[in-house]
């Protein structure tokens, strides 16, 4: 774990970040002058109005007035493309900074964490800070809501995927990695779709849902024939061929109709009509996918679940469809082309043939981009993290994990202390001892953290790590929940026997387990006895664990000595000027801690035996 791997991809960002505003600021001059162009086409199709009006130049005028409305319609096209690109540079830009910020664990200028939602009792998330302000998914860059999801699905996982899928991430991750200008690209564009989860599945059960117009091919016919019918006579009339009680007959017609399925041609409508312009963003985002580096066997069947170049074009072909649908939102047109064409059945009908086309690739296509999004989150994780290293994982029995220069990976790297340490048999369980402030809660989430990245398929945060595949439980920070009636010893309780229950459950993998001064809500004498009755229970399973404590002499019991393995950390203090400081070097070392600071850390904050004295005192006068 070394600064300038970490200084390094600060540099980079803040280099990428540079050519992204100079590209932004050449582009807004462009936005600028488009602008200005469109203005100058508009008065010109004024004033040549006027003058085809006034019959002052009328050829002249109309000559000037086609003119500039084509120039008119192709501005508007191409500033449409600019304005996309100069959306894309700045949010890259933007990207590029929160990914330096990202690199230096400067929290307070990245963005709120994303919801990852687990239940209260999950095995490992809040202990292990996997959600939070102050957590491993806001080290993750944005992604859409369903790549979202996919990150958490392998995050919290409480049983690990089999060792061939993480060994495919690892893989597939460490293809991405390198594609700094494609991953960059990516999340720019996922900036971009504005689909919540609810959104998502509200289009997948229209898009796999049935037809209303589709089952109804008489209905689809009358709409049909009524509008050319109604186009026909309105012509006719014009012509003075078809007496104008006929366009009457047929608007009047088309009203009746419209009117009597107004509720059904509304409800065909709602679902899909309020996915324009996300469904834009997931159009470019399915395209943009489509680069992806193919030299990995993972990838190319990500890219081809996605469904190519064709899902893109899809996409966009329904957001044309819905943007359509969304004339009903302006109640003067939407009422004349009701009455004139029908509108609203047409659009249903576009609308149910995209169904019958792709609806039932949609959701194959959605599950592959977000896991390709998030194969790409993770890769940039790794990016921004250069130190780390994939872990090598073993179905190997009985349980081990072994790792040199392990640290914490929410820690900046300037600060982050790394250690070895080896667990498994015959030592099954390491025992943290050592003083308040020591480092040993941060060790055990620094180990938790690891394990969960490595069973997600990511890199950890060490220079080399080996394991075996295994679940992850945890008593790190168990609270009291009045609103559920639990006292804090219960709820430390749960969570240990949570961690027995699981010790023995028939899964296809070991456990791990994590405790930090477990049972801390009785008193000493009843928490040794029950830890020790707890330890000597779990060294006869499968499982290997971890538990930090204040209480040396848990190590010291005849059953359960030969099955532990003690470690420590120490602080150390200076006298100085001021006073006495302590500080620590955070390094594990073999063996019982021998020293406390309890009393020591009193003195520091200043309650010592003269203030103490001092303040009561002090009472007594009152």
């Amino acid at each position: 774990m070394t600064e300038p791997g970490a200084r390094g991809v600060s540099a980079d960002y803040a280099a990428r970040r540079e050519e992204h505003l100079r590209a932004a600021h050449s582009l807004g001059r462009v936005d600028r002058g488009i602008g200005a162009a469109r203005v100058v086409c508009f008065i010109a199709i004024v004033i040549a109005a006027a003058a085809i009006i006034s019959r002052d130049a009328p050829r002249t005028g109309g000559i000037v007035a086609a003119v500039a409305v084509i120039a008119l319609v192709a501005l508007i096209a191409w500033h449409s493309g600019i304005r996309d690109r100069l959306r894309l540079e700045r949010t890259r830009a933007r990207n590029c900074e929160l990914g330096a910020h990202r690199a230096a664990r400067e929290w307070d200028a990245l963005p709120p964490a994303a919801s990852l939602t687990h239940p209260h009792d999950h095995a490992f998330a809040d202990d292990l800070n996997v959600t939070g302000d102050y957590s491993l998914i806001r080290l993750i860059p944005s992604v859409t809501a369903a790549a979202r999801a996919v990150l958490g699905e392998w995050l919290l996982a409480e049983t690990p995927p089999p060792i061939a899928t993480i060994a495919a991430r690892q893989r597939a991750i460490q293809q991405l990695a390198p594609a700094h200008e494609w991953r960059e690209q990516l999340a720019a564009h996922a900036n971009d779709v504005r689909a919540d989860a609810a959104s998502i599945d509200e289009l997948l059960a229209w898009a796999e849902g049935d037809g209303w117009l589709s089952q109804r091919p008489a209905l689809r016919w009358t709409a049909r024939i009524l509008t050319v019918a109604t186009l026909l006579s309105i012509a006719g009339a014009i012509a003075n061929l078809i007496p104008v009680l006929v366009v009457v007959l047929l608007i009047a017609a088309n009203i009746v109709l419209s009117a009597a399925l107004r509720r059904r041609l509304e409800e065909a409508l709602t679902a899909s009509i309020g996915q324009s312009g996300r469904l834009t963003g997931y159009a470019r985002l399915f395209r943009h996918a489509q680069q992806a580096p193919r030299e990995n066997e993972e990838l190319r069947t990500l890219l081809d679940r996605t469904g190519g170049i064709g899902s893109a074009d899809a996409l966009a072909a329904l957001d044309r469809l819905a943007r359509f649908g969304e004339v009903r939102y302006s109640p003067m047109a939407h009422v004349a082309l009701q009455v004139l064409v029908l509108w609203d059945f047409h659009v249903i009908a576009g609308l149910e043939g995209w169904r019958r086309r792709h609806g039932g690739s949609l959701r194959r296509w959605l599950v592959a981009l977000a896991a390709l999004e998030a194969l790409a989150a993770l890769a940039t994780l790794a990016y921004e993290n250069p130190d780390w290293t994939y872990p090598a994982l073993t179905g190997d029995t009985p349980a081990r994990l072994d790792g040199s220069g392990l640290g914490h990976p929410l820690l900046a790297p300037d600060v982050r202390v790394a250690n070895d340490l080896a667990i498994g048999e015959p030592q099954p369980i390491l025992l943290v001892t050592g003083s308040n402030m020591a480092g040993k809660t941060t060790l055990l989430r620094a180990i938790g953290l690891n394990v969960v990245l490595a069973n997600a398929g990511a890199p950890v945060c060490a220079a080399e790590l080996r394991l075996t595949r295994m679940r992850v439980r945890t008593s790190i920070n168990a609270n009291d929940a009045p609103e559920r009636g639990l006292s804090l010893y219960m709820a430390e309780l749960l969570r240990v026997r949570s961690i027995v229950e699981a010790a023995h459950d028939a899964a296809d993998c070991p456990l791990l387990y994590l405790g930090d001064e477990l049972l801390r809500g009785t008193n000493a004498v009843d928490r040794r006895a029950a830890l020790v009755l707890i330890l000597r229970h779990l060294v006869h399973t499968t499982a290997i664990g971890v538990i930090a404590t204040h209480d040396p002499e848990m190590a010291r019991d005849a059953e359960l000595a030969p099955h532990v393995r003690p470690v420590h950390l120490v602080e150390q203090f200076r006298d100085e000027a001021e006073g006495s400081t302590m500080w620590f070097d955070y390094k594990l070392r073999p063996g019982l801690a021998s020293s406390s600071n309890a009393i020591k850390l009193l003195e520091l904050v200043g309650l010592n035996e003269t203030t103490l004295a001092a303040l009561e005192a002090g009472d007594q006068t009152h």
